[in-house]
């Protein structure tokens, strides 16, 4: 359970650091509010049906595989929890109460949801490969692939997105009128 933590928080951290390099822009410029939207909040929807299954597979698995059970209903519900915090830690660094956040905030509310849908592919991978001995060879090459293809898809996702919302965000003091609304990843 440590392991998947660490590696998944170690994973999203770097990633953001990168990008946030690779974009050259100050941590204090400005964006617009943000708001969650199905259509377009792809890593926030993964992170939260993830926690919903492994919160259900889990609880079915109690009594065949409790530690195994436990483990994905605790990370479950964990990663699930970093899909909340995400909007929250936007929020909480706003320049004001208009809901101006700062392009810092977007990076940490981003790094939070990219590690909450993370952690949900790998602990759903996890869950199959400890499963692996009651399975046919072929359900867990399928499975490794589709997980292995989810993952790599949710890094380009995240990667893109989070340059195209830092795109419109404004140095700091520009005039604040054209300030553009952004969904979470």
């Amino acid at each position: 359970m440590a392991l998947i933590l660490l590696l998944t928080l170690a994973t999203a951290v770097v990633l953001c650091l990168v990008r946030a390099g690779t974009l050259g822009q100050k941590l204090n410029s400005r964006l617009g509010s943000t708001g969650w939207d199905f259509n377009q909040s792809w890593a926030s929807n993964l992170a939260a049906v993830g926690a919903v299954l492994g919160a259900v597979i889990g609880a079915l698995s109690v009594v065949s595989l409790p530690d195994l059970a436990v483990t994905a209903v605790v990370l479950s519900v964990l990663f699930g929890a970093l899909t909340v915090f995400a909007p929250i830690a936007y929020s909480a660094l706003q320049v004001d109460g208009s809901g101006t956040g700062t392009l810092g905030g977007f990076y940490l509310a981003s790094g939070l949801t990219f590690w909450a849908a993370l952690g949900e592919a790998v602990t759903g991978g996890a869950f199959f490969a400890d499963l692996a001995q009651k399975l046919s060879p072929l359900v867990i090459a399928i499975s490794f692939a589709v997980f292995a293809i989810g993952v790599v898809a949710l890094v380009v996702y995240v990667w893109r997105s989070m340059g195209w919302v830092a795109a419109k965000a404004l140095p700091p003091g520009a005039p604040l009128t054209p300030l553009h609304n952004w969904h979470l990843l």
